[in-house]
C-alpha cells in the first residue's frame, strides 16, 4: 500500500524505518509491503515480513523488481507443468533442460 499523508496510521514508520532497499530515510510518500505472515511485537510494531520502500527506489527500481518477479512467476509456472529450468545467462532468461513426465 502507498502511504501518502501524515494522517495515516503507517506514516508514524517515517521515525522507525528506513527503506529496505537503499536504507535511506523514509519520506512520505512510501510504499509499505506486508507479507501475510506478519507477527505483532510487544511494542506494537509490525516489523517481521513488512518491507518499507522510499519513493525515490521505487522509481528507480520499478521496472527491474517487478520484471524479475514477472519472471519467476513465470518460471514456476513451467515447473508447475513438468519442465526443470537452469538460470542460464540468455538474455536474462532461463533454459529449459527437460521434463519429469513420465508419459
Amino acid at each position: 500500500m502507498i502511504v501518502w499523508g501524515r494522517g495515516d496510521h503507517w506514516a508514524a514508520c517515517v521515525h522507525h524505518h528506513k527503506c529496505a532497499l537503499c536504507r535511506g530515510p523514509l519520506r512520505l510518500p512510501f510504499v509499505v509491503w506486508i507479507d501475510s505472515c506478519r507477527e505483532r511485537h510487544p511494542d506494537g510494531w509490525i516489523e517481521d515480513a513488512t518491507v518499507f520502500i522510499c519513493s525515490e527506489c521505487c522509481v528507480e527500481k520499478q521496472r527491474g523488481l517487478s520484471s524479475d518477479m514477472r519472471r519467476i512467476t513465470t518460471a514456476k509456472e513451467i515447473e508447475r507443468l513438468g519442465f526443470h529450468y537452469t538460470a542460464g545467462a540468455v538474455s536474462g532468461g532461463f533454459l529449459m533442460s527437460g521434463t519429469n513426465n513420465k508419459q
